[in-house]
Formats: C-alpha cells, sequence, structure tokens
C-alpha cells in the first residue's frame, strides 16, 4: 500500500497547486478591474457638424495624433464661431477655463486653440486644435446652347442663343454664388480657332452684369490658352500690363467650363476688349473731327497679322499690320 499512499499524495499537491494557481490568476484579474482610473483624460473624437455651423456640406472629422488635432474646413467657411462635437475621458473640458459641451460651445478656431481634458484626480491632458482653410475651389461656368448646339469651323460667326450660370461656391471673387443669364454666344480668336478642339468663345450677356468680380458689361470673352499647356501665358500678361501701369488691362479669371453638360477644361473668363466708360475708355474722334485740334482724339488700333480690317496700315519700321478697331471710320 506504500505505493498507493504515494500516488495520493501526488495528487494532493497537484490539486493543492492548481486550486493556487486559480487564485492568483482571480487575484490579479481583480486587481486590473479594481485599477484606478481616477488619472485618465482623453479625446478620441472631434468634428465640426454641418447642422451646428454655417458654410459646411458635410462633416469635418478631426484627426488625431499624439496630442494635436487637424481639420480642414472649405475656404469661405468662417473660423470665429465653430462648434465642435466631442468625445472624452474625464471629468470636463475646458478652454481658457471655460467648460466646453460638446455641440453647444462655439470657439474662435482662427488661431490653434488650447484644449484641456481634465481627469477625476485632477490631473489634465493638454491638446492642440489646428484649423486650415482649404484654397478656394476655382469658379465654373456653364453655358448651354439652344439644341445643345456643337460649334465648328465654319460656324464662328453665328451667335447663337444661349443660358449661361457661373458658380463661385467659396465667394472667393463675388458675395452671390450664383449667377444666371440668358444671352449668346459665338466664336472668336484666328489661329487659336481653326482647326483645333478646346475653342475660345465670345459671350454677349441679355443685359450688363459683373462677372466674378469684374466689371459691368454685356461683352465677355472665354479663352481656351489651346496652345498654351501652362494656362498662364494670358494672366501673366495681364498682370505685367497692371504692374506698368497701363492706362486699362483686362481682368481675368480661370475657371472650369462647361459646354451642354460636357466639361471643355480650364479657360480664362477675361473681359472683352472694347471702348466703354468701365474698360478702354477713350475720347474716340468722330466723322466730324478732320481738322486742327479735334484729330488729337483718341484711335482704338489694333496689331493684328490677319489685316482683314477697312481701316489699316504698315507702320514704316518692322512693316507692322495695324488696324482700326475703332472708330469705324476714322478720320
Amino acid at each position: 500500500m506504500p505505493e498507493l499512499k504515494l500516488f495520493n499524495q501526488r495528487n494532493f499537491f497537484k490539486l493543492n497547486s492548481l486550486i493556487l494557481l486559480l487564485i492568483l490568476l482571480f487575484s490579479i484579474t481583480a486587481c486590473n478591474d479594481s485599477e484606478d482610473k481616477s488619472g485618465e483624460a482623453s479625446i478620441d473624437y472631434f468634428v465640426f457638424q454641418p447642422e451646428l455651423n454655417n458654410g459646411l456640406d458635410e462633416a469635418i472629422i478631426g484627426k488625431i495624433t499624439d496630442f494635436n488635432i487637424n481639420l480642414s474646413v472649405p475656404y469661405k467657411v468662417s473660423l470665429n464661431q465653430l462648434v465642435a462635437t466631442f468625445n472624452y475621458v474625464g471629468v470636463k473640458v475646458e478652454v481658457k477655463n471655460t467648460e466646453q459641451v460638446s455641440g453647444v460651445t462655439a470657439n474662435d478656431y482662427s488661431n490653434p486653440v488650447i484644449i484641456n481634458v481634465i481627469a477625476a484626480n485632477g490631473e489634465s491632458t493638454q491638446y492642440t486644435v489646428t484649423v486650415t482653410k482649404n484654397k478656394p475651389r476655382i469658379p465654373q461656368v456653364y453655358i448651354n446652347t439652344e439644341g445643345n448646339f456643337e460649334f465648328k469651323d465654319e460656324d464662328k460667326e453665328n451667335y447663337v442663343n444661349s443660358t449661361i450660370r457661373i458658380e463661385d461656391l467659396d465667394n472667393y471673387y463675388t458675395t452671390d454664388t450664383e449667377f444666371k443669364s440668358e444671352g449668346e454666344i459665338k466664336g472668336r480668336g484666328n489661329s487659336t480657332w481653326w482647326g483645333v478642339a478646346k475653342k475660345p468663345y465670345r459671350i454677349r450677356l441679355e443685359k450688363k452684369n459683373s462677372l466674378l468680380g469684374m466689371s459691368n458689361d454685356r461683352n465677355w470673352a472665354l479663352l481656351a490658352n489651346h496652345f498654351d499647356k501652362t494656362l498662364l501665358r494670358n494672366i501673366t500678361a495681364f498682370e505685367i500690363s497692371r504692374i506698368a501701369e497701363m492706362r486699362w488691362t483686362p481682368q481675368s479669371v480661370s475657371v472650369d467650363y462647361y459646354m451642354n453638360g460636357t466639361y471643355r477644361g480650364v479657360y480664362t473668363l477675361t473681359e472683352h476688349v472694347r471702348v466703354s466708360d468701365e474698360r478702354l475708355n477713350l475720347d474716340l474722334v468722330s466723322s466730324d473731327d478732320n481738322s486742327g485740334e479735334a484729330l488729337t482724339g483718341d484711335y482704338f488700333l489694333e496689331l493684328d497679322f490677319h489685316y482683314d480690317e477697312p481701316y489699316k496700315f504698315k507702320t514704316s519700321k518692322m512693316n507692322l499690320p495695324i488696324m482700326f478697331k475703332d472708330p469705324d471710320e476714322p478720320t
């Protein structure tokens, strides 16, 4: 029977060891469950909701990295009174000692905002919230021609009735988000028109209007910049003219152009060059101004190698082709 007694002793020791192990595991688990969490303070969600903030079309969710929260909002949104919705662990959230209520309290986010999350034991965790504005979106020009007419080379001089709509979604150029008008368009240009897919156009509105903050007029141009892969040459030339303080320089804005519902590319919407009070303001000579001091009036001349106006001449130097645009019959 000594062997049986030894066997029972071994089983007893194993059973005791198992019981002690279970007690130890239970104790560790109990300790973890009762661990002091009074020092926890954190933010796990931070967002600007559209229903609480003017100018937002969708929720802007903050990216939380370490102790920084970063958000980007549309260009037109004011940063002065934004209301944040947030989740946190702790007792309360403060900005400059002012308690914050999720979905209620507004703050000025023009500069980074320091948020303190207070734990139950009085300790705090600090987060820096930085809000930036996206770049303004490029305006869109939508023109629908009567009968969805599509211009071919031979249609250049034919005006076609059209509806014109212009959107400035971020109100960068004007306070009006949308402009609508009846009008008509035709082709324009010479080398930029013939045989190219991306064609330039002349726009004539139903009545005078200011487009995207430019002058008040019926006549406008859409430059295609087909041969300019940078899309900057005309804009750069206009800017140099302004810097040089030329008498008048056309204003212009880069736009996304859609015709009959189809995207046609980036164009330059610009003021059509013409004599008017708000554009090229000239004191043109008339047919009666044919002698004496009257001959010192203004003339609108154009350098054009097509040389196809009825009144024209070439310069003595370099033989440059100059044509009279206004008056129609110079004296």
